[in-house]
């Protein structure tokens, strides 16, 4: 396939192959600590994934491993487990197509540790599955790491009893926040990084600028995508030039639909830049865009009002104007409400209610969260405890208790929510709970 004819994220993932190919091919190394931004590494992961499928480039199979960091001295033994578990859970789809599937670990020998028995499993399971594979490669990916530097010794005790020709680890590892420094001097000669740099901040706008034809929609695009990687490089400069030429365009399209993911796409940037105050002045012109696409009967104009009204909101709860936000989110619940939407419209109130508290005015509060327990029993009853309602009810609890010392209110109270979300409603916000 000539250069042309691939776009840029196919010759992005062309790149990362050939960083692999020359790692995989080095027969002194063991271990790639791959670097990169975030979304550098979503790519890598993208090309780990694709080795699964017929069109994967490598004549390795990766297996991903996401056992948490907690305890070193246990860390080997939950790779043993996974590996096993995946395994087992793989049998019946490789017997399906035709791959034989009765591969058994080996049993573990006295006092050997749990490192040397994950070694030799995987060096086990390669051999029964050579015809299939030149290597496995253990991807690790702990879901959770509590100490670096204990990770980082791991690995290189690890390297040091020796992993075989046929074994490979790869370690993804964020460029923002990385956790193995000095891995390459502390294992030399069989670790190296590689620094993935694979800008793919430019492959998205480059994606954008030659998708589709020539015009307007194409240059909008190209300015959209413009302003969120400025965003997601916190460059709040180059959002707002990048968000004025996307306006620009919309304005003169008469495009009020594309000016209001504008509007919003800087607000997002605004907020993540903790600027919430300027976000609050985007998210109101994200409302006026809503209001004129409405006036053009555009379908979804009530849903667009809908979602620029509470992004108004989460902005005035970011900056603690909570009587504003208050205001806002009643204002939201009657749109919502025209939407037929009742998640958004218990999510309305229940904010209402929350920053009316927030703001001292309890009965404010009180009234709209009698109103959030209305839309809350308008969701299917299966619905109701993973929904937002729980939160509800421990705020008019609060309330409750904080004005009256009445038994008789609160069991009626109590009643209505055990009906409403089911017994035992209050786990959901137990300490550690979060409202989705």
């Amino acid at each position: 396939m000539g250069e042309g004819a691939r776009n840029a994220i196919e010759r992005r993932l062309e790149r990362v192959a050939e960083l692999w190919e020359a790692f995989a091919g080095d027969p002194t190394l063991r271990l790639l600590r791959w670097r990169g931004v975030l979304d550098d590494l979503r790519l890598v992961d993208l090309f780990i994934d694709l080795q699964s499928e017929e069109i994967g480039t490598a004549p390795d199979v990766f297996v991903r491993l996401i056992s948490p960091f907690e305890h070193p001295t246990r860390y080997a033994g939950t790779l043993v487990s996974a590996l096993l578990e995946q395994y087992d859970a793989a049998r019946a789809d490789l017997t399906a197509r035709g791959i034989a599937a009765e591969w058994q670990p080996p049993a573990a020998a006295a006092d050997e540790s749990d490192e040397s028995l994950l070694l030799r499993h995987a060096a086990s399971f390669q051999a029964y599955h050579a015809e299939r594979m030149q290597c496995l490669v253990l991807v690790l990916t702990p879901s959770k790491v509590t100490d670096n530097q204990a990770l980082a010794a791991w690995l290189v005790d690890l390297l040091g009893l020796g992993v075989p020709a046929t074994l490979r680890l790869l370690v993804p590892d964020p460029a923002e926040a990385p956790r193995l420094d000095g891995l390459d001097e502390r294992a030399s000669g069989l670790a190296v990084t590689i620094d993935a740099g694979l800008d793919m901040s430019g492959a998205l706008e480059e994606l954008a600028r030659s998708e589709g034809e020539e015009g307007p929609a194409r240059l909008f695009r190209v300015h959209l995508v413009s302003l969120a990687n400025a965003a997601g490089k916190g460059n709040v400069t180059a959002a707002k030039l990048a968000a004025r030429r996307a306006l620009g365009v919309a304005k003169k399209e008469d495009w009020p639909d594309q000016a209001l993911v504008a509007h919003m796409s800087l607000a997002a940037a605004y907020l993540a830049a903790s600027r919430p105050n300027d976000a609050v002045g985007c998210y109101r012109k994200a409302a006026v865009a809503a209001e004129a696409a409405a006036a053009k009967e555009h379908p979804a104009a009530a849903k667009l009002h809908v979602t620029a009204a509470m992004g108004e909101g989460a902005a005035l709860v970011a900056a603690a104007r909570w009587a504003e936000a208050a205001a806002v989110y009643e204002r939201t619940a009657p749109l919502a409400e025209a939407t037929s939407d009742p998640v958004m419209l218990l999510e309305a109130w229940r904010m209402a209610g929350y920053c009316h508290e927030q703001a001292g005015a309890d009965r404010d509060a009180w009234r709209c969260g009698q109103l959030a327990l209305d839309a809350g029993n308008r969701l299917p009853a299966e619905q109701r405890r993973q929904s937002t309602l729980p939160w509800v009810g421990q705020m008019l609890q609060r309330l409750l208790r904080r004005h009256y010392q009445d038994e008789d209110r609160a069991q009626a109270l109590d009643a209505r929510l055990d009906g409403l979300i089911g017994a035992g409603w209050q786990q959901a916000v137990q300490p550690g709970a979060s409202a989705p």
